[in-house]
């Protein structure tokens, strides 16, 4: 495979990248946080700009069938990532911008398909799906590049959320600028960018593409191995925990903003997008101050857990249908704390696995890129499959919500306080 994608296309990527490789070339060092930059917004702009784009254009029906067909395909590509990093394949970068600008292209397709038809639930979902897949092999980068760092990528991801507001915003301050030719450059543009970069021919070359053959660490080549104990405790606290609790209250509240924009009233989603902005910025700024600091760590984890708990209280608010200023005043306090605090909780639960690691390295286990691959997949399926339940079955997610909010804390305090008490000691 590696090979085939080496020969279709790569002599005209490398002549249309020539001209740009010198003003890319100084991203090199750069390339891992792009990669998750980018790889975030992607996840990011369909929830934030192309749905709304649909809803405002008078594509309701495409906007359905899109949500449905995003939603089942992120839950599909993130068991594909988890399948792929297990065989440890790695593609060059040169094959890798070719497969992004192929998931360019779809996008591209689909985009066209949901402004002008025909567009039916089949075609979206294996648009999708393919696209989805595609990416993968362009993910591995950026994994690899977070366990080779040990720090967390949340501030490349808040950059990405930042980012898709801004756009989100303009979106519903001009509606009636909302056409195909808007939202196409929007959509279309993360890919070719990342895609050129990759196949830029002035950057340096990855390394030939490795066998899934196994050291006798019981890791692939150049990778770290696990713990089954450590492997057990990354299980419990990223996979079976995580953020669920945070993301069936955001669930729950992107539901209800979505009712309300579909019912023509875009305040309640503007005011939602502006105190997005004004929370991540802030919240940039606190997590790039307190990222190598365990005791900070611990006091991000707990305003996260005070917010989920807060969330949880006031989402009923969401649900009236009075005129007055309690749904804004709810929803604008809801999300400040949400989208202040849950970076930084993220950003101390992406500590503490990334301790879990390092500290259960050993000669003989799992590869720490498989686990951390589970973990950056289930994470991005947690949303997903959220609103997938909550959009046919109804849930009580307070309770849920608690529950999760509980496990998640508990497990990332006590993760912190044992290894840095070892750190300490050592």
């Amino acid at each position: 495979f590696p090979p085939v994608c080496e020969w279709f296309g790569v002599r005209f990527v490398c002549q249309m990248s020539h001209g740009v490789a010198f003003p890319l070339a100084f991203l090199g060092p750069f390339l891992g946080p792009f990669i998750i930059f980018m790889g975030h917004f992607a996840y990011l702009l369909p929830f934030y700009f192309t749905l709304n784009a649909l809803i405002l254009g008078n594509r309701q029906e495409a906007e359905w069938i899109m949500r449905s067909a995003l939603l089942k395909s992120m839950v599909i590509s993130g068991v594909a990532e988890i399948f792929w990093s297990t065989l440890c394949w790695q593609l060059s970068h040169r094959s890798c911008g070719i497969l992004t600008l192929a998931a360019a292209f779809l996008q591209s397709l689909q985009m066209f398909c949901a402004f002008f038809g025909p567009y039916d639930a089949l075609g979206a979902f294996a648009l999708q799906c393919a696209t989805q897949l595609l990416m993968i092999p362009v993910a591995q980068i950026g994994a690899q590049h977070t366990l080779k760092q040990g720090i967390s990528p949340a501030r490349y991801k808040i950059i990405a959320w930042l980012l898709s507001v801004v756009l989100a915003i303009v979106l519903l301050l001009f509606p009636n600028l909302v056409c195909f030719w808007l939202v196409l450059p929007c959509v279309v543009l993360p890919y070719t960018m990342l895609g050129i970069l990759l196949t830029a021919r002035s950057f340096p070359t990855a390394t030939k593409p490795q066998s899934a053959s196994k050291t006798s660490s019981g890791a692939s080549n150049g990778v770290s191995a696990v713990s089954a104990t450590a492997a057990a405790g990354f299980g419990v606290l990223g996979l079976l925990s995580g953020t669920i609790g945070e993301a069936l209250t955001d669930s729950a509240t992107t539901l209800a903003l979505r009712s309300e924009l579909k019912a023509g009233n875009s305040e309640l989603a503007l005011a939602n997008h502006v105190t997005v902005l004004s929370s991540m910025s802030l919240a940039f700024w606190t997590q790039s101050k307190s990222e190598r600091s365990t005791q900070k760590q611990v006091l991000c984890m707990l305003l996260w857990a005070g917010c989920q708990v807060f969330r949880i209280a006031a989402l009923p608010y969401l649900g009236k249908q009075d005129t007055g200023q309690s749904r804004f005043v709810a929803l604008a306090a809801m999300v400040f704390l949400d989208k202040y605090t849950g970076p930084l909780g993220s950003a101390s639960l992406d500590s503490a696995l990334l301790a879990v690691l390092y500290h259960g390295r050993c000669n003989k286990g799992l590869p720490e890129t498989v686990l951390w691959t589970m973990r950056t997949a289930v994470a991005r399926m947690e949303r997903p499959i959220c609103q997938l339940i909550m959009l046919h079955a109804s849930l009580d997610v307070e309770t849920l919500s608690l529950i999760f909010t509980f496990m998640t804390s508990v497990g990332v305090l006590a993760v912190l306080q044992l290894y840095d008490g070892r750190t300490k000691v050592d």
